[in-house]
């Protein structure tokens, strides 16, 4: 009973330090170093999932800001430390005009509802 605490908790704890690696990282070198170097094992979608969702709740008691880029970036790191692959997706809308940030693991997206509305500029 007590392990069952234990993951949710520990990963409330990796997504506080990848939501600060991230923001720090996104304002020293830009989205550049989202580009992945490793060998990646496994496409994990229902722990890609658990991961956006916490990332997401935690972000919104931090004491920083953090937008779709951070949140997407924060999921990423995780993914990389846990050798899952993953893609931060950027896009912009037109109506409005908006941009926005995304997380791809295969062929499922997470943080955005519908990812045709927007043109994608980049993959990291």
């Amino acid at each position: 009973m007590a392990s069952d605490n234990v993951r949710p908790r520990l990963l409330v704890l990796e997504s506080i330090l990848a939501l600060t690696i991230a923001w720090i990282l996104l304002r020293i070198f830009g989205v550049k170093c989202l580009k992945s170097r490793r060998k990646h094992y496994q496409h994990n979608v229902s722990w890609i999932k658990m991961v956006y969702e916490t990332v997401l709740d935690v972000s919104q008691f931090i004491p920083f800001s953090c937008k779709c880029l951070e949140v997407a970036s924060a999921v990423k790191l995780l993914a990389e430390f846990h050798r899952i692959k993953t893609n931060v997706i950027l896009g912009v809308g037109t109506e409005p005009f908006t941009a926005h940030a995304w997380v791809a693991c295969g062929n499922d997206f997470f943080g955005v509802d519908d990812s045709k509305s927007y043109k994608i500029l980049g993959r990291f």
